[in-house]
């Protein structure tokens, strides 16, 4: 049977941390106008950051929406008729 991880964890990992810091590294290298001296430098830069962009994105995705779900978590704490919609949908 799966374990169940948490999103948090997901996002925080320490392999996803450091594809996020080698994507914010890429993006400043790639601003450089030094390294679009040398073009095939600038390729295999530009392929690797757009190998990237898919795990970016996805970490933004699931971090706004462990966010959408603990704002749900305490409204449903502090109103029982929101409570009791969110079990319905």
């Amino acid at each position: 049977m799966p374990q169940h991880v948490s999103a948090e964890a997901m996002t925080t990992s320490p392999g996803v941390t450091a594809l996020l810091e080698e994507h914010a590294g890429l993006e400043a290298r790639l601003a450089d106008p030094d390294v679009h001296a040398d073009p095939a430098l600038a390729r295999t830069l530009g392929r690797r950051y757009a190998t990237l962009a898919p795990v970016v994105a996805t970490v933004g995705e699931l971090s706004a929406t462990e966010a959408d779900l603990a704002d749900a978590r305490e409204l449903a704490r502090e109103d029982p008729a929101f409570a009791a919609e969110a079990t319905d949908l």
